[in-house]
């Protein structure tokens, strides 16, 4: 008798829990068990329906709720995958690039080459003529490092008759020293520019631009026609 009161007792508080009845009708029903109103009443244990299978969704989760989401998630994961693809890429094609292309040492003991700061960076390009001219092309790491390179110049004594100009992280540097040597700088593309002009070169290029500037019945004498410079 005690056992069969347990079983009921045990049964409607799983129906209960389940939501079959109500607080109401749970508290009724298990007085009456105790009041011996079920004694009578033979158990029988409760049908319980058979689970239904889940349907499968290959790879993902096999909750219905849960493959949703994912299949929304899905198109932003693909697109995150290509930007990281693509940034690896220009990465790597940036570090090819950066290294296609030949470094040169700076002439540090050549004369003309002293007068100016030794740049940092990669050196891809130099030339020296004669100690009256200099060209030299720098890789950079950062643009604002040309502006770095102008200071070092100032610093080096080029501060006269001076222009200079700025825009964004390009800039345009010119100026002469107290010899009246010329340095030109400017950077493009991470790329430093720098040129050295001696008196006697600068002198030469007034030469030429005055001959290019005279009526064409003017000649100058043979000597402005030097093309050893």
């Amino acid at each position: 008798m005690y056992n069969q009161r347990k079983q009921w007792i045990e049964r409607f508080r799983q129906e209960y829990i389940e939501g079959v009845l109500s607080y109401e009708d749970y508290t009724k029903q298990v007085a009456e068990v105790d009041q011996g109103l079920y004694d009578d009443v033979e158990y029988i244990e409760p049908v319980k329906p058979e689970p239904q299978p889940q349907k499968i969704f290959y790879g993902f989760d096999q909750n219905k709720e849960t493959y949703r989401k994912q299949r929304k998630l899905k198109p932003l994961l693909v697109i995150l995958t290509i930007v990281i693809a693509v940034t690896v890429l220009s990465t790597i094609g940036g570090m090819i690039g950066t290294l296609n292309y030949e470094v040169y040492e700076w002439p540090a003991s050549n004369e003309t080459a002293q007068m100016i700061p030794q740049p940092q960076g990669d050196l891809t390009y130099i030339s020296v003529y004669d100690g009256d001219y200099l060209y030299a092309t720098v890789k950079l790491q950062n643009d604002r490092d040309c502006e770095d390179y102008i200071v070092e110049c100032m610093q080096n004594g080029f501060i006269y008759d001076k222009e200079s100009s700025q825009y964004e992280n390009f800039y345009d540097f010119s100026a002469k020293n107290a010899e009246g040597w010329e340095v030109n700088v400017y950077n493009y593309d991470r790329e430093m520019h720098i040129s050295l002009y001696s008196p006697t070169w600068l002198q030469k290029i007034d030469t030429v631009e005055t001959k290019v500037a005279l009526p064409e019945n003017q000649i100058l004498p043979e000597d402005v026609y030097q093309e050893d410079w």
